[in-house]
């Protein structure tokens, strides 16, 4: 499962869930939770598609499909997916 591979890479909170918003005219992902330092996407092949500072990231540019978000945070990593259309 995707926790399973998540807690290969890094320590992920298991009792927080990832809070995502988006805005799809901006193509802009927002990530919800408290205390989010940068969040970071990628594909499924575990490559960085798109990474930025603070809890918005512009996926505009990426092709659809499904990735996987990590919003890394003082206290460890949220993880989560989108699918993008």
């Amino acid at each position: 499962t995707f926790s399973q591979l998540a807690a290969l890479v890094v320590t992920v909170l298991s009792v927080a869930k990832l809070l995502i918003l988006s805005n799809r005219s901006a193509g802009v992902v927002t990530v919800d939770n408290e205390g989010v330092q940068s969040v970071v996407v990628y594909g499924l092949d575990g490559a960085v598609k798109a990474s930025a500072n603070g809890n918005a990231i512009n996926v505009s540019n990426l092709a659809k499909g499904i990735y996987i978000v990590k919003a890394y945070t003082a206290e460890g990593v949220i993880a989560g997916s989108i699918i993008k259309k």
